[in-house]
């Protein structure tokens, strides 16, 4: 992604909300400390561009404890991406990113419970060793 020229935004996590800021560089990961979920993440004080402040993103790569083959996920229940996405959406004028989904064949249901809040992905990619599986 880095050597083509590409933006990559991470997700910043606080007890109310996520925002994407800008990963300069692959090595910068190793740099940024972990979460007590073992998740790398910037500090606050960490001062970087945020992607719903200047111009979005393409693709978005979301995790999810669950998904159906239909492209709902299960979270972690805080809702920070279904939040996300709702701001997203309103700054955007309507238009969203191109969600994705990554999974474990294990991760992969015919039905999980969801509601009004929860966004459908547009893929989502499990080690099925079949191509993915564009959600409909």
């Amino acid at each position: 992604m880095f050597s083509i020229g590409k933006l990559c935004f991470i997700p910043r996590y606080n007890a109310e909300s996520m925002d994407m800021i800008l990963m300069e560089s692959f090595e910068e990961r190793d740099t940024i400390p972990k979460t007590k979920w073992n998740i790398r993440q910037s500090t606050e004080n960490f001062h970087r561009e945020d992607a719903t402040r200047t111009g979005g993103l393409d693709i978005l790569i979301i995790p999810g404890r669950a998904f159906t083959k239909s492209g709902y996920r299960l979270g972690r229940g805080k809702g920070y991406y279904d939040k996300y996405l709702n701001r997203y959406k309103e700054k955007f004028d309507g238009k969203l990113p191109y969600m994705i989904g990554l999974a474990y064949t294990q991760q992969i249901y015919e039905e999980l419970p969801i509601t009004e809040t929860d966004r459908k992905l547009n893929e989502v990619l499990f080690d099925n060793r079949e191509k993915s599986i564009p959600c409909l």
